[in-house]
């Protein structure tokens, strides 16, 4: 399961909020090329509760 975020527009007048939301990773399909991601933030939840930017995975040694 991942989680994902989008804006979604509501009410009157119209008001963007933030929703969290978790689905499943292969009913996920991209909207742009995988280029166009390159440079979005990357955010995790960490064991402690708090979503912070994403560590990425130190190399594997041979």
């Amino acid at each position: 399961m991942e989680i994902v975020s989008y804006p979604r527009v509501a009410g009157e007048p119209p008001a963007a909020h933030q929703v969290l939301a978790e689905v499943r990773g292969s009913s996920i399909l991209p909207l742009e090329p995988p280029s166009a991601y390159a440079d979005v933030p990357r955010l995790q939840l960490g064991a402690d509760g708090v979503v912070g930017p994403r560590e990425k995975p130190s190399p594997s040694e041979p």
